[in-house]
């Protein structure tokens, strides 16, 4: 999957509409995917190895070890070809994964440094359909956990049904109407980029 850079100037030109009313700064990023999961490859190699060997294992009982190296290889090599696939892919896993990109996005892209401590990340990872909304020191102390809590089971449905870009332009300006009740007005220093962070440019 690809954006396009009809759709990437789009959210960027999103990110830039808001800011003009907002001393808050929005970043957006969208990723294909927060981690390869490897563990997810081993999983589908040893569910074929299974699904080959057990009617090779009641006939053909001589070969069960070839059936059983056979299967694990052709169920791994094309989950690394075609995957990772959601149901091979623990909960636990999805949430600690997607965290840390997100974490790893802000400091990395240094929204943590503002003067006012007023950045704000949107990030939604594609294969793992998780919003998370990732703010700085200010932002945290004006609008509650919850609230973003909420604003996400509001839009996660529309990431996953409607045309991405589309949906991601409505959950930036959402993000961006719960800000300007605290976060009205322009900001003095702009030092974020207004550039979409994707692997799908």
């Amino acid at each position: 999957m690809v954006l396009g850079k009809k759709n990437i100037a789009k959210i960027e030109n999103t990110v830039k509409e808001i800011e003009n009313t907002l001393c808050a700064e929005i970043v957006p990023a969208i990723l294909s995917r927060s981690d390869e999961y490897p563990a997810s490859h081993l999983r589908l190699g040893v569910l074929i190895s299974l699904l080959i060997s057990l009617p090779v294992a009641f006939y053909f009982s001589t070969y069960l070890p070839y059936s059983l190296l056979l299967g694990f290889s052709f169920g791994y090599l094309f989950s690394r070809l075609f995957g990772p696939f959601n149901f091979l892919i623990k909960r636990d896993e999805v949430y600690t994964e997607t965290i840390q990109m997100a974490y790893a996005i802000f400091l990395e892209n240094r929204i943590h440094l503002t003067k006012k401590r007023i950045g704000v990340l949107v990030f939604y990872s594609i294969l793992e359909k998780r919003i998370i909304v990732l703010c700085d020191e200010s932002v945290k102390n004006k609008v509650s956990n919850e609230v973003w809590r909420e604003l996400i089971r509001e839009n996660i449905g529309k990431l996953k049904k409607i045309n991405l870009t589309d949906a991601y332009c409505q959950l930036l300006n959402k993000v961006g109407n719960t800000l300007e009740r605290d976060f009205a007005g322009t900001s003095d220093e702009n030092r974020l980029s207004n550039k979409l962070i994707s692997d799908l440019a």
